[in-house]
């Protein structure tokens, strides 16, 4: 008789759905509280630094606008996704750029995520 190998298997749709919504409320949980563990997970344009975005609109880089731009929408939408009271955030491009704007000017040394994390905050209540 052969051995039973058993392999992990990858999760599901409902599982996947799961995995999504914990990151979330940790990260969430960690921004109300003070505490950002959230910071040593976020990759790409909004792990990026809001004077760099204030630069970039300065500049009236499309290219580097549309990534942050982007990337917020993701964000967003993983939030939204993910969000069983369902009080999804609704925001488009110019209300993302105009609320990085605000944002980044008055926190410059913040990170992009910290932008969206309040931006979810307020919009989410």
């Amino acid at each position: 008789m052969k051995p039973v190998v058993r392999r992990p298997m990858a999760p599901n749709g409902a599982g996947r759905q799961t995995l999504v919504q914990l990151a979330l409320v940790a990260a969430l949980l960690a921004a109300s509280t003070g505490q950002c563990a959230f910071a040593q997970t976020a990759a790409g344009t909004g792990a990026r630094s809001c004077s760099a975005f204030d630069a970039a609109l300065a500049q009236d880089e499309n290219t580097a606008i549309d990534s942050y731009v982007a990337w917020s929408q993701g964000f967003i939408s993983g939030f939204n996704w993910s969000n069983v009271r369902e009080l999804n955030v609704r925001i488009d491009a110019a209300g993302i750029i105009t609320w990085l704007s605000a944002f980044c000017t008055a926190n410059p040394e913040s990170r992009i995520y910290n932008a969206l994390q309040e931006l979810i905050q307020i919009e989410a209540r």
